[in-house]
């Protein structure tokens, strides 16, 4: 069985729908495993909940160190 990462960035949600859109066009393949994981920003939390950034996304954070979403 072959696995597809879908690793995303989104403050906003665009990014996190077309990352979810292409979860949904890789898993029409048999034989797929899926796995979505997003890359969390940097900015701090109170920052992002004043500029208005989706912080309850569905999709785990990924595994590893601190990564800048640009």
């Amino acid at each position: 069985m072959a696995k597809v990462l879908v690793l995303y960035c989104s403050m906003y949600e665009h990014v996190e729908t077309m990352a979810k859109s292409a979860a949904e066009g890789a898993n029409s393949v048999e034989n797929i495993e899926i796995v979505i994981k997003r890359v969390s920003d940097l900015m701090p939390e109170d920052l992002a909940r004043k500029v208005g950034a989706k912080l309850d996304q569905a999709a785990p954070d990924r595994d590893g160190g601190r990564v800048a979403c640009l």
